[in-house]
């Protein structure tokens, strides 16, 4: 009947979020500098920087210096006269510098270094894929939250004359000009118009939720 066509559903909270633009290239240096993966990978190449530069210590000549001090004391007493008797204390003071290179395993050395600098490569060579894929991922997620945003302000405008149209529809069945199969028709597209600019509200949050997530923003507002 009429009664049942005019029942209306309220959310309990508003839902009406303000949905603000996203500069790419200012989330793209948030990403790089909060991302723990990427920062991971950073912290493995100076790793590997600083195993570079001990292997190519090898290859030099070592020049070690040691000094020290050694203390020695004595004493002397005449055995005729035990009244006699003498006390020397001396201090030594001593140096040593040595200088070592060896020489029949060189090769050796040279070769750790340069397995040493390949690794050194093979870490940049990550870091600059894992920083391309998270810059594209990025660039796919705010395309698409831009996106989604246009499709929210046109289901908002679809909304509007859903709504407009069920009212109007209302009142030509208070007078009699369409049946009450019309005036259903009219609430049913309202509702399933209502329903969609929800489900596009919806996808809009959950996109640029997945941006405040990858840019390490939702992880740092939980750090105490």
């Amino acid at each position: 009947d009429s009664t049942r066509m005019h029942v209306e559903y309220v959310l309990t909270d508003p839902l009406d979020p303000d949905f603000i633009s996203i500069d790419f290239e200012s989330e793209e240096r948030e990403l790089f500098s909060n991302n723990a993966n990427l920062k991971n990978q950073y912290i493995n190449l100076e790793l590997q920087k600083t195993a570079t530069e001990l292997q190519k210590s090898f290859l030099y000549p070592t020049l070690s210096f040691q000094a020290g001090v050694q203390p020695a004391w004595s004493s002397f007493r005449d055995l005729s006269d035990a009244g006699q008797s003498l006390i020397t204390e001396t201090m030594s003071l001593y140096g040593n510098l040595s200088l070592r290179y060896t020489l029949f395993n060189n090769w050796k050395s040279k070769r750790a270094v340069e397995v040493s600098r390949i690794q050194e490569d093979i870490t940049q060579v990550g870091i600059n894929n894992m920083k391309k894929t998270l810059s594209m991922t990025l660039l796919n997620l705010v395309e698409l939250y831009n996106a989604r945003i246009e499709i929210v302000r046109l289901s908002e405008q679809n909304v509007h004359y859903a709504e407009r149209a069920y009212e109007l529809g209302r009142n030509r069945f208070l007078t009699g000009s369409i049946n009450s199969i019309e005036l259903l028709t009219l609430a049913n597209s309202k509702q399933s118009t209502e329903i969609q600019h929800y489900e596009n509200l919806f996808n809009c949050m959950d996109t640029y939720l997945e941006i405040y997530k990858m840019t390490g923003k939702l992880q740092l507002e939980y750090e105490p």
